[in-house]
């Protein structure tokens, strides 16, 4: 089984998203709770990243540091 691993290359590629309001100008990026009452996600976003046609992912994972 291959594995591979990659990263997001430029900071535009993360964004965090509050309530309507999107930025992808920051410089960390977010997960999880804020401690605020506001609603909070988070994207990233990994290019040219080749997947053969016809192949099957069985799992992946996102490990933050």
């Amino acid at each position: 089984m291959a594995t591979i691993t990659i990263q997001v290359s430029a900071s535009a590629d993360d964004c965090k998203i509050y309530d309507t309001n999107f930025t992808n100008t920051s410089s960390y990026f977010t997960a999880g709770n804020d401690n605020s009452s506001r609603s909070q996600s988070s994207a990233a976003r990994f290019v040219n990243v080749q997947i053969p046609q016809g192949a099957t992912i069985i799992s992946a994972y996102l490990k933050i540091y």
